[in-house]
């Protein structure tokens, strides 16, 4: 059965943000997202959270300059502390309201630059981010064992899933550029390459 989670950043606009959560709960819903919280307190949101009996499923990285039109710095050359500050920034977020999932916003890129040079960003961002994410998903997977019974610790394998995703883009980047041998190592030793046999994705 679908569950939904209710937008709190285009839901209950009436209201400020705070008080969304309460009128989320009342419409029924069990799950929250929303784009950003940084206007307030890891401690605020999740005391909302708990009061309501809510879940936060995702919200956004720290966007760089919103208000001025940007729209993420993943991908943005020059501006990796940033974005890797912003990542620190909403990991704490995350862990003080268990949430298990963070969208890391690309950005918008000039048109008629090449995109090269951005993918290049974005994938070592990646990379980065998802080391800092491993801890704090075993984090929350030690909170969800508090008073259950004790199995054997799960393993998150988030450096395989992020060797996936990388290997997309540089296919991708590959494939528009015309090359036809364009491989990417990951950290953890597995090569991906743009030849769809070896790539898996010749169907």
């Amino acid at each position: 059965m679908p569950k939904f989670a209710a937008n709190l950043s285009m839901m209950f606009q009436d209201l400020g943000f705070l008080d969304r959560f309460d009128a989320a709960a009342r419409a029924g819903f069990k799950g929250i997202e929303f784009l950003f919280p940084y206007d307030h307190t890891p401690e605020e949101v999740a005391g909302r959270l708990e009061r309501n009996g809510l879940s936060l499923a995702l919200f956004n990285t720290v966007p760089g300059d919103w208000a001025g039109g940007e729209r993420g710095l993943a991908a943005q050359p020059g501006r990796e502390q940033e974005f890797r500050d912003g990542v620190d920034k909403a990991i704490i977020y995350a862990k003080a309201t268990k949430c298990p999932l963070l969208h890391a916003m690309a950005g918008l890129w000039p048109d008629g630059r090449d995109k090269a040079e951005g993918e290049r960003v974005y994938i070592d961002n990646l990379r980065w981010a998802a080391d800092r994410m491993a801890a704090l998903l075993t984090d929350l997977l030690q909170l969800s064992r508090v008073g259950r019974k004790q199995s054997a610790p799960e393993r998150v394998p988030l450096s395989e899933l992020l060797n996936e995703v990388t290997g997309l883009i540089v296919i991708h980047a590959a494939e528009r550029d015309g090359v036809d041998a364009y491989t990417l190592v990951s950290p953890i030793g597995r090569q991906v390459s743009s030849e769809p046999d070896e790539a898996g994705l010749d169907d």
